[in-house]
């Protein structure tokens, strides 16, 4: 008795249909690629959206380092008067 082959397939019917054709792994990989193709189609419109809002960040980031740096020479500033007036104070004090 001869051995049977691992794979058997079937005759060809023309008029299978394409699922009957590709099997559940070749469907899988349709949907998958279909789904592929539209999200690739859409990525220029996301990336171009993006950009915009991304300029205004990053110009609001600009005003607020900005607003950051004089709250910072203020600070400094404040730190140093205070410093004059405690030696000040200390000095009136020692007299």
């Amino acid at each position: 008795m001869l051995a049977q082959p691992l794979f058997f397939h079937a005759p060809h019917k023309e008029s299978q249909t394409m699922p009957e054709t590709l099997g559940p792994m070749g469907v899988l990989c349709l949907i998958f690629l279909a789904i592929l193709s539209i999200l690739w189609f859409f990525l220029p419109f996301a990336i171009f959206g993006i950009k915009g809002k991304l300029n205004v960040a990053l110009q609001e980031m600009h005003e607020t380092n900005q607003k950051l740096d004089e709250l910072l020479q203020e600070s400094r500033k404040a730190n140093q008067l205070a410093a004059q007036a405690a030696a000040q104070a200390q000095a009136t004090t020692e007299r």
